[in-house]
Parts: structure tokens; sequence; C-alpha cells
């Protein structure tokens, strides 16, 4: 009988192609967090912010509260005219969901602060030119009221759509553990500014030559000149 030799076939194992994984690329997102902002540009940051509070404050305190009350009634205003002057600041705060959608949709926090409170600020211009309309006879003073209840509400409007802004802003350069402490710091400077500065433009306008409506007239112009130089501090500003 013969012998029949089988020969054994290795298997044959598949081949399998191999696959290069890429890991995958973080991509930072466009706002920083206060941990990655170096220390020197928090600190002028924060610096830059709280001149800002205090020239904010002048231009605020011009514009609002016993001044444009006292205003108001140095042109016969009625009752009503007032409530409506104290209402429209609560009013223009449910504007604030829209600018903080709109403020998401910017790329820049300080161009949009500069678009919104910016122009809010210098349509006091035109109470300026109103009170000089008004010493030059071209307009009465119910025309004046009429004009100065639709600026404040304009001007509110556009600081209510970027109030959301500025917050979302100080929240990224404020570091966590200094939050309170800076903020009190701020808010003592602003209110101190406010302690000194209305009694003594109060004064000014009271004894200004030309009557009071026009030294109001010209503290308008000052306090425009105060919410321009508010704004300018935040260049200094970390824009994210």
């Amino acid at each position: 009988m013969e012998s029949i030799s089988l020969e054994t076939v290795a298997p044959l194992a598949p081949k399998i192609p191999q696959i290069a994984i890429s890991e995958p690329t973080v991509v930072p997102t466009s706002t920083p967090s206060p941990a990655v902002l170096k220390k020197n540009a928090i600190r002028i940051s924060l610096r830059g912010s709280t001149v800002d509070g205090v020239f904010a404050a002048m231009f605020s305190m011009t514009t609002t509260g016993i001044l444009l009350s006292n205003f108001l009634v140095e042109l016969n205003a009625s009752p009503v005219t007032v409530g409506m002057l104290s209402s429209i600041p609560m009013l223009v705060n449910l504007l604030q969901p829209l600018g903080a959608y709109l403020s998401e949709c910017a790329t820049s926090r300080f161009r949009y602060s500069l678009f919104t409170n910016a122009t809010a600020r210098l349509l006091w211009l035109f109470l300026a030119i109103g009170i000089a309309a008004l010493s030059f006879g071209y307009i009465n003073s119910q025309q004046l009221i009429v004009l100065t209840l639709v600026i404040v509400l304009l001007s509110h409007m556009l600081a209510g759509l970027g109030n959301a802004s500025w917050l979302s802003w100080m929240a990224v350069l404020v570091p966590r553990q200094l939050r309170g402490r800076y903020f009190g710091l701020r808010n003592s400077a602003a209110s101190l500014t406010n302690l000194i500065y209305v009694p003594l433009v109060g004064m000014a306008v009271s004894k200004w030559p030309g009557g009071t409506l026009q030294g109001y007239g010209v503290l308008v112009l000052f306090g425009i000149l105060s919410g321009l130089m508010s704004i300018g501090c935040q260049y200094f500003m970390v824009d994210v």
C-alpha cells in the first residue's frame, strides 16, 4: 500500500487594514475664562471698569433722578408725565432677553456696547438742542416735555439691550474669587461719586445766570461727555 503524504496548509489570517483614528480636535471657544487671561490684562480691565463706573454714575445722575425730575417740574409737567418718566426704566427691562440674544450673535462685547450705550448717550444731545430752542422761542414747554419723554424712552431701550452683554462681559473678566470684593469696590466708588456730584451740580444749576433750564442744558452736555468717557474706559478692558 502506497502512503499518501498530506501537506497541511496554514490557515489564512484575514488581513485587516489599519485605520488611523485621529484624535478629536478641540476648538477653543471665543470667550476665554478668567483663568486664561493674563493677570496684567485682568488688572488693567478691572481698573478701566472702575473708572467706567465713576463716569457712568455721573451720566446716570444727570439724565435720571432728581435732576431730570426737577427739569420737568420747571417745565410745568403734569403728575402723569412724572409718573411716565418713573415707569419707563422698569418697562424697558423687558428688552433684556432680546439684548442677551443679540449680544451672543455679536463677535465683540466692546463694539456691541459701543453701539448700544454710546448711541443711547448721544441721544441726549437732542435734549440740549431742545433746551436751546426753547430759550430762543422756537418750541414751547409742552413740546420740550414730549421730546424729553421720547429721548428717555429711546435711551433706556438701547441701554436695556446692552445691560445683559455688559454683565456677561464682566463675568468673564472678573475672577470668581474676586467678584464680591471687586463689585463692592466699584459700587462704593460710584456711590461716592453720586454723593459728591449731585449736590454740586444741583447748586450749579440753581445758581446758573441764565436760569435753571439753561443750567440743566449745560449740565446735559457735561453728562454726555462723562458718558462718552465712560465708554472710552471700556477700550482698556479685554474684549471678548
